[in-house]
C-alpha cells in the first residue's frame, strides 16, 4: 500500500498533462465553481434509485490551519508521494511549490449518500474486458480513463473530464477515493495523482499519472480492500461514511485556498438551484461549530444569510422563487400554452404555432406580469435511428424592476451558465430541457465544462442537430418577441393622429434684396492619424501578423515601444472572445496551436490571448493548427508601452 508512478519506456513520448486546466472557464469564478459543478453532477448520476424519491445527500467539510493534519498523522498516507512532489520537475510546475511537512495539511472531504458507489470489477483495464451483462463499471471509467467516459443517455456528464477537477483542486494535484459499492457493499480505497513527468528518487523518469494502492510486477494498481486500513484512513481524515454505507467519499489534500465553506455554498446554489427546488438534492456544508444544510425547505433561508461581493442574495432569492413557481406549475391552467411546431425549426413561423385567441391571452397575461409556461415540440432523429417526438419548456415572466434580462438554461438539472441570448429588459426566463431525447442531444452538444451548447458538436450525430441547438437557445427571445409584437414591421404613421402634425410643411417665404454673402469658416487643421504598423493575414489553418505595407513611418518608428494584444476564438455565440473555452484550443499548449515568431517576443496571457512585442520592422508571428471547419475570429489592439493608450480593434 503506497504511491507509485510507472517508469517510462524508452520509446514513449514525453508529454505533461494539460487537462488539469480544462475547467478554468471564463464563466466560472475560480476552481470552486468547476469543482462543485462537476462533483455534484457525478453524485447525481450515481443516484441509487431515483424512483424512490430519496434525494442525493452530499457533505462537504474543509479543514484548515490548526484543524489540518500534522505530518505524523498523514505520514502513512502521504510519505511515499513526498519524494515525487519534491522532485525538481514537479516543484517547478506546481503553482505553489512543495507544501512544507512541518505545517498542518489543509484538506477537503466530499461525501455522498443514497448513491451506488464506484461499481464494477477493478481488475478491468480495457474496454473489451467489460462484462456487458454486468452493471456499469464506474470504477474503470472514473479511475483508469481521462477524456473518455462510459456515460450516456440520462447521465449528466459526457466527456470523461469531470474527474480532472479533483487533482486540479489540490496544490499537489492528488486525491483519495474511498467507496462502498452497490450491490455487494464492498469497500475499497484508491488514490490518484496528476503530476508532470519527473524523475523519482532513483533518478528514473516516471509517468505523470500516479496511483495509491497495491501494485503487481507490472505496476498495475488495485485498490486497498483491507477493512482495518480503510477504517484507519476514514478515522484519520474524519470521514462519516460507515464501512457498509454505499457511496463515495473523496479526500483532497492541500486543497486550494479559493475553496471555502462560503464559496462552496454560493457555487451549489448557482449551479444546482433547480435540483434543490425540486427536492432532488441536499447539500451539507460543515464548519468547526456549525452545519449549513441547503435543501428545498431551507434554500431561501440560506440565500438570505449569504452576503459577499460574488453573490447577489436578492437576485438569487427572486430566481429561486420563480423556479419554485415553475416547479409546481399548473399545466392544466390558463397560463400554459403549447407551440405546435410540426417539426419546423423556423421561428419566423411561430405565430402559426398557436391559436390567435390563445396568443392574445398569453400577451395579456405577460403584460400583467403573470408567470407563463410554453411547451415547445421538436423532433429528434439520431443518425441511423427513427425520429422521436420531444419537447422542452420555456417559463417567462415580465418584471419592470429588472434592469436587464435574466435567462437560465437547465439540462437534466444542470445549469448551463454560459448560455445568453435574451436581450429584452424586464424579463425573467427559465428554459428546462428534461425530456430524454432532447436532453441527450443537448448533453452531447455541451462543452467539457458544461457551460455552453455548441451546435457543431452534434452535426454528425443527429439530423439537423445544430439547428435544434440554435432553436432551443433562441426560444426565450423569440417567444418574448411574439408576446410583445417586436417582430412586426414599423408603422411610420402610427403616431400621426396623436400629435396631429401636418404631413406637408408650408413653403418658406422668399427673402427680398441681394443675397447675403456666405461666410465660409476657416478650414481646421487636418487631424493627423498614425498609419497602421501591422497587418493580420488569415490563411486556411490560422493567421499571421506582420509589418504593414501601408506603414508610412516604418523607417523612423520605434517598434520596441509598441505591443499588440491578440485575442481569438471560434464563432458560436454573441461574444465569442469572452465565451472561449480552453477545450476549443489553448494557445499555451503547443499540442493545440503551433506558433512561429521572428524578431519579436510573445507573452501568453490566457488560452485565447497573447501579446506580441516587436523588436524591429521585420517582425512576424504565425499561429496555425485551428479547425478549418469553424470560423475563427481574431481581434487585435495596438498598445503603446509605458502608457494606458491602446489603438483600435482590427
Amino acid at each position: 500500500m503506497h504511491w507509485n508512478f510507472r517508469k517510462l519506456a524508452i520509446a514513449e513520448t514525453n508529454q505533461n498533462p494539460a487537462h488539469v486546466n480544462f475547467f478554468r472557464d471564463d464563466n466560472e469564478a475560480s476552481e470552486v465553481g468547476s469543482f462543485i459543478r462537476e462533483d455534484i453532477q457525478n453524485r447525481l448520476d450515481a443516484c441509487f434509485s431515483p424512483s424512490t424519491g430519496n434525494p442525493v445527500r452530499v457533505r462537504y467539510r474543509v479543514f484548515r490551519n490548526n484543524e489540518g493534519l500534522q505530518w505524523e498523522e498523514r505520514k502513512s498516507w502521504m510519505d511515499s508521494l513526498r519524494s515525487h512532489i519534491e522532485s525538481p520537475q514537479v516543484e517547478e510546475e506546481l503553482p505553489n511549490g512543495t507544501p512544507p511537512t512541518d505545517m498542518p495539511m489543509d484538506f477537503l472531504i466530499a461525501e455522498d449518500f443514497e448513491t451506488t458507489g464506484l461499481r464494477g470489477d477493478w481488475n478491468v483495464n480495457r474496454d473489451d474486458e467489460i462484462d456487458e451483462q454486468a452493471e456499469k463499471n464506474d470504477f474503470y471509467w472514473f479511475v483508469r480513463n481521462v477524456g473518455r467516459s462510459g456515460k450516456s443517455g440520462s447521465d449528466r456528464g459526457r466527456w470523461g473530464l469531470g474527474k480532472i477537477v479533483y487533482p486540479a483542486c489540490s496544490k499537489i494535484r492528488s486525491f483519495f477515493a474511498y467507496s462502498v459499492r452497490s450491490p455487494d457493499t464492498k469497500a475499497f480505497l484508491i488514490g490518484r495523482a496528476v503530476l508532470p513527468i519527473h524523475q523519482n528518487k532513483e533518478g528514473k523518469w516516471v509517468d505523470s499519472e500516479g496511483y495509491f494502492g497495491n501494485f503487481d510486477e507490472n505496476s498495475f494498481c488495485t485498490p486497498v480492500s483491507d477493512i482495518e486500513q480503510i477504517t484507519r484512513f476514514a478515522d484519520t481524515f474524519r470521514l462519516s461514511r460507515k464501512i457498509d454505507e454505499k457511496g463515495t467519499s473523496l479526500v483532497i489534500p492541500f486543497v486550494v485556498d479559493t475553496i471555502t465553506p462560503s464559496s462552496i455554498a454560493e457555487s451549489v446554489i448557482h449551479s444546482y438551484f433547480w435540483e434543490l427546488v425540486q427536492g432532488n438534492l441536499i447539500v451539507e456544508i460543515e464548519q468547526a461549530e456549525s452545519l449549513l444544510e441547503i435543501s428545498k425547505e431551507t434554500l431561501q433561508e440560506c440565500i438570505e444569510a449569504m452576503h459577499s461581493d460574488t453573490f447577489n442574495s436578492e437576485k438569487m432569492s427572486a430566481l429561486c422563487s420563480f423556479a419554485s413557481i415553475c416547479e409546481s406549475f399548473d399545466y392544466s391552467g390558463d397560463n400554459f400554452f403549447e407551440l405546435k411546431t410540426d417539426d419546423s425549426l423556423n421561428w419566423k413561423e411561430k405565430a402559426s404555432w398557436i391559436e390567435e385567441d390563445k396568443l392574445l391571452e398569453a400577451q395579456s397575461a405577460f403584460s400583467e406580469g403573470q408567470p407563463l409556461c410554453f411547451e415547445i415540440s421538436v423532433g429528434i432523429k439520431p443518425k441511423g435511428q427513427k425520429l422521436s417526438k420531444s419537447y422542452f419548456h420555456v417559463y417567462l415572466q415580465s418584471n419592470p424592476d429588472l434592469n436587464q434580462a435574466e435567462e437560465h438554461y437547465i439540462r437534466d438539472g444542470l445549469t448551463i451558465t454560459g448560455q445568453k441570448t435574451l436581450r429584452a429588459r424586464g424579463v425573467r426566463s427559465l428554459v428546462i430541457a428534461e425530456e430524454r431525447a432532447l436532453a441527450n442531444l443537448l448533453g452531447d452538444a455541451e462543452n467539457p465544462s458544461h457551460t455552453r451548447w455548441i451546435g457543431t458538436y452534434v452535426s454528425g450525430k443527429y439530423s439537423y442537430g445544430p439547428q435544434i441547438v440554435s432553436f432551443v437557445k433562441n426560444a426565450s427571445t423569440q417567444i418574448v418577441n411574439l408576446l410583445t409584437n417586436t417582430d412586426q414591421e414599423r408603422d411610420a404613421d402610427l403616431l400621426a393622429t396623436v400629435f396631429g402634425l401636418p404631413i406637408d410643411s408650408p413653403p418658406k417665404p422668399q427673402r427680398r434684396g441681394r443675397p447675403k454673402k456666405k461666410v465660409v469658416p476657416p478650414r481646421p487643421e487636418p487631424k493627423v492619424f498614425d498609419s497602421p504598423f501591422y497587418s493580420v493575414n488569415k490563411f486556411q489553418t490560422g493567421f499571421e501578423i506582420t509589418k504593414s505595407a501601408k506603414d508610412k513611418k516604418q523607417e523612423t518608428r520605434d517598434f520596441t515601444s509598441l505591443a499588440i494584444s491578440v485575442k481569438c476564438a471560434y464563432e458560436g455565440s454573441n461574444q465569442p472572445i469572452k465565451d472561449h473555452s480552453p477545450f476549443d484550443f489553448d494557445l499555451q499548449n503547443p499540442m493545440d496551436v503551433g506558433l512561429e515568431k521572428h524578431d519579436c517576443e510573445v507573452e501568453f496571457i490566457s488560452a485565447n490571448e497573447i501579446k506580441v512585442y516587436p523588436e524591429n520592422a521585420d517582425f512576424s508571428v504565425s499561429l496555425s493548427g485551428f479547425d478549418i471547419n469553424r470560423d475563427l475570429v481574431v481581434k487585435t489592439n495596438k498598445i503603446v508601452l509605458d502608457s494606458d493608450k491602446e489603438g483600435e480593434d482590427s
